[in-house]
């Protein structure tokens, strides 16, 4: 399957698809966590104050010469993260996870305009909408 991002969404897409979770490769498959709001707000998970990075530079005790990677560690802050407005534009092709239930997947394209769904077409339904 590859890299993938997550998206929990709580719009409703019709047929009672108010709280599904998608997965896209339109948003540069990092493998990142985002929301859809009721409303059709897009945002994304920011974890950035959960850990602290720590590197190691040169003329430390215990830098490593030979493996570099080594010298890059993370520690968790004991904090949250937290979900902030992504206002991103563009077009998303996004994918309900049904393998559990045996059937095929299928595509939602949703356009986005400064974080928000200004349109949708449902493949499996043939649902068009403008928000």
């Amino acid at each position: 399957m590859g890299f993938f991002d997550t998206i929990r969404s709580s719009f409703d897409f019709g047929n009672g698809r108010n709280d599904t979770t998608y997965y896209t490769n339109s948003l540069g498959r990092k493998m990142g966590f985002y929301w859809i709001d009721p409303n059709g707000q897009f945002y994304v998970h920011d974890d950035n104050a959960c850990w602290q990075e720590e590197r190691l530079y040169p003329g430390h005790p215990d830098y490593n010469h030979e493996f570099h990677w080594k010298n890059l560690s993370y520690t968790l802050s004991g904090q949250r993260g937290k979900m902030r407005l992504f206002e991103w534009s563009g077009y998303l092709d996004i994918s309900e996870d049904k393998s559990n239930r045996g059937d095929s997947r299928y595509s939602i394209r949703v356009e986005l305009k400064n974080g928000r769904i200004i349109a949708y077409d449902d493949e499996e339904t043939g649902t068009s909408a403008v928000h």
